[in-house]
């Protein structure tokens, strides 16, 4: 069976369904097989191009017309594909980490890592690799030739980290923390007001702004983060059970999915202590503080 990579222009990015595309009125432009079936995850599309897994190799495509524009071993099913400035992340499965041009796909550098790393993120010119299920102890490299900055001494259980406020945001329980990238010290902590999800590789946080971040919590709950509270407020509960997926940022408004439905959330742009105000269709507005 073949699994096709299409590049279309006009669709809705948050399209949930293939009669939701259409109503956007998205039109095809090319399409190329992969061999293998895809993810969101381990694909990373810029203005330039589209970098995309195909087997064992890393294709970059043209996005005006789907042509080749290079390719690279990195064998089967990288766990994670990140494009930062004029650089491509690639961690695979058996424990190496590709640092790659991303306009010729020539290699900078590689770094080992044990197996099953599969969490990756940047922040600060340094990336953090490892933590997922517990497996590994984290460790950080430096985005410019790839030597070890730290590596923690035992395994970290984790949620994928994301970089926000400078730092990486990691999750466990019901307890969130930002790292400093260059130390991997621990500079703030959160209580969740439920446990995060057990969503095994999904992203659960969702930075709005350098001050806030939005995380799933629970089975139907959205929680705000806020460099000024040790205390994460609840925003958003609801009677159904929420998808198991980041909350989506949209300018002003954060939103929820609830399988194909939205519950929208608008986060107020002047300040990030605000009071919960709860409306109809399981929507929660954001009203100005003080």
């Amino acid at each position: 069976m073949t699994y096709p990579v299409r590049f279309a222009t006009g669709a809705h990015a948050d399209a949930a369904s293939t009669e939701c595309q259409e109503a956007y009125m998205a039109t095809e432009l090319w399409e190329r097989v992969l061999h293998q079936r895809g993810a969101a995850t381990k694909m990373a599309v810029t203005d330039e191009s589209v970098l995309v897994p195909e087997r064992t190799r890393l294709v970059c495509l043209d996005p005006a017309d789907g042509t080749l524009k290079w390719e690279t071993r990195v064998g089967h099913w990288p766990d994670a594909l990140l494009v930062v400035g004029p650089r491509v992340l690639v961690l695979s499965p058996g424990g190496v980490l590709h640092c790659l041009s991303r306009s010729t796909g020539a290699a900078h550098w590689r770094a080992e890592l044990p197996p099953w790393a599969r969490h990756l993120a940047v922040a600060n010119g340094v990336a953090l690799a490892g933590g997922w299920r517990g497996y590994t102890a984290q460790r950080a490299f430096d985005l410019a030739d790839g030597r070890l900055r730290w590596q923690l001494p035992n395994p970290l259980l984790t949620h994928r980290p994301v970089a926000w406020a400078g730092g990486f945001l990691l999750g466990n329980g019901t307890r969130a923390w930002l790292i400093d990238p260059l130390t991997g010290r621990e500079q703030q902590s959160w209580q969740l007001p439920e446990p995060l999800p057990d969503t095994d590789f999904q992203d659960l946080f969702t930075a709005v702004d350098a001050d806030r971040c939005a995380v799933r919590c629970g089975t139907s709950g959205v929680a705000l983060l806020q460099r000024d509270s040790p205390r994460a407020e609840l925003l958003l509960t609801h009677d159904a059970l929420l998808s198991y997926e980041p909350p989506l940022r949209t300018g002003a408004v954060v939103s929820a999915p609830r399988f194909y439905e939205e519950l929208g959330l608008i986060a107020s742009e002047r300040d990030a202590r605000n009071q919960r105000r709860s409306l109809r269709g399981g929507a929660a507005h954001l009203a100005e503080g003080r």
